[in-house]
């Protein structure tokens, strides 16, 4: 309802408090919950309008232009098809294709092994899950899909990978989910099930993995540092940043974070990347520049503008 317009954000949150005595940090869990996704969703919204290079394929963080991504056509297809061997990853793709829908959780577990694991470009995942999800939002789907690939705003560090089978054993613990979705492994015992053995999956007629959690993990740090260390001043926000003198001479590096405006101009830095960005963000002005640009000393200033 809300992707097709019938439902306003606002009458979604309205109607939420109302059922949680106009409180928006406590009480009924579940309700804050989902009054923080409807905030989540009008916040990618504003991504989209303040930064339009995001809905035109780009990443938010420049650096990540440079990222090298792999195509494999057979990886690609036991993705989508719901066969990678890896069984919380399978079962949502499956559901994907036989309900148009996936819980939050599973988006990203699915988008962080394609585009972390697998080190497929996060633009062909983001395509496939708007040609199949009733749900589809374009700028919640690319916000998500930015975040998980760690090419987004305030993005999972590129280190952050989850692993799918410890998602699984955290999150489906008796493997309901899998069972209901991957019927090969119906009869598999809730102790073996978030990782089948080999005997297992020959005997149920399910694939082996298509890849090594360990090695692929090591692999996409490996991408990703080359790419930082190879992509000059302009690397983005959340990630370390080369410190120049007037003259352009590199003196050092900084953990230093940096906001960007759609031209790539940093407009923000400071040493905490959740309060930069926020500060930032609440600064915004009519003629989507930033009202000012601020130094190292963030105390000073309210984040909620």
């Amino acid at each position: 309802y809300l992707a097709l317009g019938i439902i306003s954000p606002k009458k979604c949150i309205l109607e939420a408090l109302k059922r949680n005595n106009f409180e928006f940090s406590s009480g009924h869990i579940g309700i804050t919950k989902w009054i923080d996704e409807i905030v989540w969703r009008e916040f990618y919204k504003n991504i989209m309008f303040s930064f339009p290079k995001v809905g035109r394929g780009m990443p938010f963080q420049d650096y990540s232009k440079s990222i090298k991504w792999r195509s494999d056509e057979s990886e690609l297809n036991a993705w989508k098809t719901g066969n990678t061997g890896f069984p919380i990853v399978d079962a949502a793709m499956r559901q994907l294709m036989q309900e148009g829908w996936m819980h939050n959780r599973l988006r990203m577990v699915a988008a962080m092994f394609f585009t972390k694991n697998m080190l497929h470009d996060w633009r062909v995942g983001e395509a496939y899950f708007m040609e199949n999800l009733i749900d589809g939002d374009f700028s919640s789907n690319n916000g998500g899909w930015q975040w998980s690939s760690s090419t987004g705003t305030d993005a999972a560090p590129y280190f952050r990978i989850f692993n799918p089978i410890t998602q699984s054993t955290n999150f489906d613990k008796e493997g309901l989910f899998i069972k209901k979705f991957i019927p090969e492994l119906k009869d598999i015992d809730k102790s073996i099930i978030h990782n089948p053995p080999t005997e297992h999956r020959k005997y149920c007629n399910y694939p082996l993995p298509i890849l090594d959690l360990k090695e692929s993990r090591l692999r996409e740090e490996e991408y990703r540092k080359k790419t930082i260390q190879s992509g000059g001043e302009n690397i983005g926000f959340n990630e370390q940043r080369i410190i120049r003198d007037d003259g352009g001479k590199e003196i050092g590096r900084g953990k230093k974070f940096e906001v960007y405006d759609a031209q790539g101009n940093a407009l923000v830095t400071g040493d905490d990347g959740d309060r930069t960005f926020r500060i930032a963000f609440n600064r915004k002005i009519k003629d989507r520049e930033w009202e000012e640009r601020f130094g190292d000393n963030q105390e000073e200033y309210d984040p909620t503008g």
